[in-house]
């Protein structure tokens, strides 16, 4: 008998303890599932009603509830709000999101998240699996798939599946990237390359050095400049005083206060001759002084003879020009297709130029047709089609053709993304789209 009741007590015993310890861990346990939540059928957008934040759909209905006291867009999944000074992401779809990895994101970087944990960075996959863990003091993109990691000042490279590819060892700055399938990396305070498997191809001995260019690089020592190739060699000796970098298979070259230029074997095939020299660009290059600028071709023939007080280089198949202190245009046969008389034109992008006359702004065609009327208070700044301008002290909208898409009744438009752009008025933040609907009610 009193070992049938020690048998009976150990069994209530266990499973008693197992009770205990399932409560414990639902009542702790940091990482369990959050509640059930209310999930939208259609794209939902940041809504402002007084000074309470929400998300509604486009015909502004509002979804669950206006509790946030602030929401922006952080990436094209999420939006970032703030309520009651804590920090939540929610997606398109109403949904706040759970990050058991961290405290805070901080950055999208090529569909991948940094996140911030205990004031350290670590990094993780789209559904927010962790790659690398919290312990980086930065993490920042280096482009062609790759990142960099800091720890103590010194980064090491990575894959985004965090596989390494260089160790922790060098000073790389934020900024500096991957070009043409190099990485400038400053060492002892002097300049090498690495390449995308880590490899060091051009060792640390150059005082300067620029990023390469169509396969080559400026470099130099003692104020003494050539180019180096992919492979790390010198195709020149360091003997300029002033370097560009290749473009069109020509870079210009400085020597005793002449310019001319020279081919990838360093061959000099336009004589080191004019007082300034540009890249080519489309075939054409600027060459000259102030005052007294003029067009060649790679035969180091002159395209007309006219020449210019300030140009630029040619792009989309035009390049503006100024003469008597005027701004205008020619084509890539040098004629000049618009009379310079603008007091500036900017470059030309979706088959129109925007240009200044009188302090206004409009726009005109390649032809000089005036598209959009010289009425308007500030620059135009685009975004695909659309133009933020303004206009009485405020600001609006333009399409390409000048009709007015957003009336001018905006203190601030802000960078119009995914379609949405902050505006400000009378002192208040909120969202419109690019057919000017509010998501917004006092």
């Amino acid at each position: 008998m009193p070992s049938s009741l020690n048998r009976l007590f150990s069994t209530l015993f266990i499973i008693a303890y197992l009770i205990v310890s399932i409560i414990l861990f639902a009542k702790y346990h940091p990482h369990q599932p959050k509640k059930k939540q209310k999930q939208s059928t259609v794209k939902l957008f940041p809504f402002r009603k007084g000074d309470k934040f929400g998300l509604c759909d486009d015909k502004l209905k509002v979804f669950d509830s206006l509790k946030y006291d602030n929401i922006s867009i952080f990436d094209d999944r999420y939006y970032y709000a703030r309520e009651n000074g804590k920090v939540t992401y929610i997606d398109t779809l109403g949904v706040e999101l759970d990050i058991p990895i961290g405290d805070s994101l901080i950055s999208n970087i090529q569909g991948y998240y940094v996140f911030a944990k205990n004031g350290k960075m670590g990094f993780a996959d789209k559904n927010l699996k962790v790659i690398l863990p919290a312990i980086y003091a930065d993490i920042f993109s280096l482009n062609d798939g790759r990142i960099a990691v800091n720890i103590s000042g010194f980064c090491g490279i990575k894959d985004t599946s965090g596989k390494e590819i260089v160790p922790i060892k060098y000073p790389i700055t934020k900024g500096e990237q991957y070009h043409d399938g190099f990485l400038r990396i400053k060492q002892n305070d002097k300049y090498g390359f690495l390449d995308l498997k880590g490899n060091v191809v051009v060792p640390f001995i150059y005082d300067v050095a620029d990023l390469f260019h169509n396969g080559f690089a400026w470099v130099g020592q003692s104020f003494k400049y050539g180019f180096i190739n992919s492979a790390g060699k010198l195709i020149t000796e360091l003997k300029y005083d002033g370097v560009n970098f290749y473009e069109n298979g020509l870079a210009a070259v400085e020597l005793k206060n002449k310019w001319g230029y020279i081919d990838t074997t360093g061959k000099v095939i336009i004589p080191i001759q004019y007082p300034e020299a540009y890249n080519f660009e489309e075939g054409k290059a600027l060459v000259g002084r102030l005052d007294n600028y003029f067009y060649i071709n790679k035969e180091n023939k002159r395209i007309n003879d006219i020449t210019y007080q300030i140009s630029q280089s040619f792009h989309n198949g035009f390049a503006v020009v100024t003469r008597g202190f005027k701004s205008g245009v020619i084509n890539n046969a040098g004629k000049e297709i618009i009379y310079p008389k603008y007091d500036m034109i900017y470059d030309y992008e979706n088959n129109l130029f925007v240009a200044e006359l009188n302090w206004k702004y409009g726009a005109i065609d390649s032809t000089g047709k005036v598209l959009i009327p010289f009425i308007y208070s500030d620059r135009f700044n685009g975004w695909k089609n659309i133009f933020v301008t303004g206009k009485d002290g405020k600001e609006g909208c333009l399409d390409r053709n000048g009709n007015v898409i957003i009336p001018f009744i905006y203190d601030d438009i802000y960078n119009f993304r995914n379609n949405l752009a902050m505006v400000k008025r009378d002192g208040k933040t909120f969202y419109i789209n690019i057919n000017g609907k509010e998501y917004y009610e006092k």
